[in-house]
């Protein structure tokens, strides 16, 4: 129980009131940066270019004014469950997609997530030690293949403000690009 308080006391003054944080601030400038020490833990846990890439685009769109409700149309599965938390705009597809066999009701809402963007067969060809994300590869392929007119039906029933691929558009507005992503304001 005392370990327990001296870890409260110790947890509270550090992240919750600034305490440690701010003196440590002062002694080691250096340390924190321009975008903080916030910034600094979330690269520390980023460990491949997908991941830094993917962030990369998040962190750009969450500084990019306009509605944050815009919902944006892109596939972090590199971010892993990480990604909608990383995002101050919805996500439309993410890791907690996989999640959905515990409900009906999310199961319902991916498989017609999925049919808009025209992917019905997704039998994945699963044996013993291989990966459950086979459709992510072909959510990606999809985003990279839809034209201006699917572009704009999933943008107005969706409220979707933002589609990111990898392959460039010309019917919309390029706000960011990096060097595997373009992003559009649709």
């Amino acid at each position: 129980l005392l370990l327990v308080s001296v870890f409260n006391m110790v947890f509270n003054a550090t992240y919750r009131h600034g305490v440690l944080l701010t003196q440590y601030r002062e002694l080691h400038p250096d340390d924190f940066g321009k975008d903080g020490y916030t910034e600094q833990l979330i690269y520390s846990r980023l460990q491949s270019e997908g991941e830094i890439l993917q962030y990369d685009v998040l962190k750009r769109l969450n500084s990019y004014e306009g509605g944050t409700k815009n919902s944006i149309l892109f596939n972090a599965a590199a971010l892993g469950y990480s990604a909608p938390i990383l995002s101050t705009r919805p996500i439309f597809f993410s890791r907690w997609d996989n999640t959905a066999a515990f409900s009906k009701r999310a199961a319902g809402n991916y498989l017609l997530r999925l049919r808009e963007l025209g992917i019905n067969d997704i039998r994945c060809g699963q044996k013993f030690g291989t990966a459950t994300d086979c459709l992510n590869p072909i959510i990606d392929n999809r985003i990279n293949e839809l034209e201006k007119e699917e572009l704009d039906m999933l943008s107005e029933k969706y409220q979707m403000g933002f589609v990111v691929r990898t392959k460039a558009l010309s019917d919309y507005d390029l706000i960011y690009k990096n060097t595997r992503y373009y992003v559009y304001k649709l």
